[in-house]
């Protein structure tokens, strides 16, 4: 608990916002993250990592 209160004072600045969380949390609709989602999940925005053994890496 300390900690929950302790981060709603340092990102909020204050305290009594840890009482508000749950309600913020529960506002969030399924329509809200595909919105978001559509946003930052596109082809142009990805990253592609190719992890290869040493024996198999390119010289």
């Amino acid at each position: 608990m300390a900690a929950n209160l302790a981060n709603a004072y340092t990102f909020f600045g204050n305290a009594a916002q840890v009482n508000k969380e749950l309600g913020r949390y529960l506002a969030v609709t399924p329509a809200d993250l595909q919105r978001v989602a559509q946003e930052y999940f596109n082809p142009e925005s990805r990253v592609v990592l190719h992890y290869l053994p040493k024996s198999a890496q390119p010289k």
